[in-house]
């Protein structure tokens, strides 16, 4: 069976419809690019200017008219398919010699063989339409064209589109994303949002220029009902005020003047750092053999020298520091034990003061910070008192000399008695502490036969009471009270 059109020129149509098809889609994308640039500059334009419209509302309006855009000039020429109708429309329109020759070679093939030389008439006629090369019938200068223009629009909404970024403030256009912004009030209020230390006043501040508006303000603690109450002028005319006493918990305030309402401002309550207490732990040094003594409240330290106290501060609220500043200067940091408690281990050599420094995780610090006083006592020698014999005496190598003396230390005794030498022998000394609890003082006497020492006329003896505390470091002379002189007599006087 002869086809109705030869192949080439089957060929050949089909070309025709591919590049009317082609340039259909680049016309579809030139006109929804240049429609996109222009709603994307009438999005920007509407967004820059029409500051009290919600920015949401050009976007959609926007998004809307591109989708409908690109529905219209993208997506419908994608799905729409090339009929012969439109191809012999636009081949009638714009390429009439086609057309004749595919006409004609439909008649010839469509004709009925009445000879053999008629017949070969048309298969010769069909042989040399069929060497029909399939002409351009689309320019494709115009269709490279097409194409720069749809790129030259899509960059250009590019550029449009960055430099609008590059000057809209998008903080502003976020504040505006789904609300307008307010009217400006004709008033100003101060101080807005604020903080305020618990227990304190704060004074709130209206400046207008409507003289004959009433004035008012209206309050409520965190959790209460509102109060109100008129603003009071101040000094000058435009300015009116009212204090809002004793701030105890967070407090929500707002101004009416008129029929403009403000809006609600915060006053935030803030509880300042302080100390509730402070525990002092006494841990005295080894030697004087005492308790560690803990004063739950305490304040001002007294203790030897040696002794390290911890000192044990309770805060009112959680804290980011606590620390101990001596003597005005110097910073010791105390450690957390909880959230109320913080503590640190203060050595005590010298005399001087320390206040506490708080501060808590909003970087508040305490007010009015105490300064305590720092005592280190001096460990002094034993107090040796001799009762008896009073200064220096004599007496003969067999009578029976009596010494007696009391003794006091400020923490501790811890070996105590009597002390004496010969004159060229070396010196003795005698233990007379009989107590094993821990004293802090003692009284003594001793009975010394002297006819034990053999003992000779013109012979000395020197004498002394001596007693030790145990203090690390002690000189021996420290030990010792004070000398006497014992003189050996003839039994006869001369």
């Amino acid at each position: 069976m002869i086809p109705l059109l030869p192949l080439k020129l089957e060929h050949a149509i089909r070309e025709v419809a591919a590049q009317f098809e082609r340039r259909r889609r680049l016309q579809g994308r030139l006109m929804f690019g240049a429609v996109f640039l222009g709603l994307l500059i009438g999005l920007c334009a509407v967004v820059a200017f029409a500051d009290r419209v919600p920015v949401i509302v050009p976007v959609i309006a926007f998004l809307l008219l591109v989708f409908g855009a690109g529905y219209k000039w993208l997506y419908v020429p994608q799905r729409t398919v090339v009929t012969r109708e439109q191809i012999a429309l636009f081949l009638d329109v714009h390429h009439p010699e086609l057309e004749d020759l595919i006409v004609s070679t439909v008649s010839l093939h469509g004709s009925t063989p009445v000879s053999e030389w008629m017949t070969e008439q048309v298969f010769q006629q069909v042989r040399e339409l069929s060497a029909i090369q399939a002409p351009p019938v689309i320019d494709l200068r115009v269709l490279k064209r097409v194409r720069r223009a749809v790129v030259g629009v899509w960059g250009l909404g590019a550029v449009v589109l960055l430099v609008a970024l590059w000057q809209v403030n998008l903080g502003d256009i976020a504040g505006r994303l789904f609300f307008a912004p307010a009217l400006p009030l004709p008033y100003t209020v101060e101080p807005g949002d604020a903080r305020v230390r618990r227990g304190a006043h704060q004074m709130v501040w209206v400046t207008t220029d409507l003289m004959g508006a009433s004035k008012a303000i209206q309050w409520r603690p965190s959790g209460g009902d509102w109060q109100t109450a008129p603003l009071e002028p101040g000094e000058t005319g435009d300015v009116f005020a009212h204090q809002l006493r004793d701030l105890y918990a967070d407090t929500e305030y707002q101004v009416q003047v008129g029929a403009y309402r403000s809006d609600v401002y915060t006053l935030s309550v803030w509880t300042p750092p302080e100390v509730v207490s402070i525990g002092l732990l006494y841990r005295y040094p080894d030697y004087l053999e005492m308790e560690d003594r803990d004063v739950p409240y305490g304040g001002d330290i007294t203790a030897p020298e040696g002794t390290v106290v911890v000192v044990s501060v309770t805060v009112n609220k959680e804290l980011e520091k606590a620390s101990l500043v001596l003597d005005g200067e110097k910073e010791m940091a105390l450690k957390k034990s909880n959230d109320a408690l913080w503590e640190g281990a203060l050595s005590i050599t010298e005399n001087g003061t320390y206040e506490v420094a708080l501060r808590d995780a909003d970087g508040e610090e305490n007010e009015y910070a105490r300064a305590y006083k720092i005592t280190a006592k001096v460990n002094q020698p034993p107090r040796i008192q001799v009762r008896f014999p009073r200064g220096d005496d004599e007496a003969t190598a067999i009578e029976e000399v009596a010494f007696g003396f009391s003794i006091k230390d400020d923490y501790r005794l811890t070996d105590y008695g009597l002390q004496y030498e010969v004159a060229g022998r070396d010196p003795v000394r005698i233990s007379l502490k009989t107590e094993t609890a821990r004293i802090e003082s003692a009284e003594g006497e001793y009975p010394m036969a002297l006819e034990d020492l053999e003992l000779a006329a013109g012979d000395f003896i020197t004498w002394t009471v001596w007693a030790e505390d145990g203090k690390p470091g002690r000189s021996e002379i420290e030990t010792l009270g004070d000398p006497y002189f014992l003189e050996i007599r003839p039994f006869q006087r001369l």
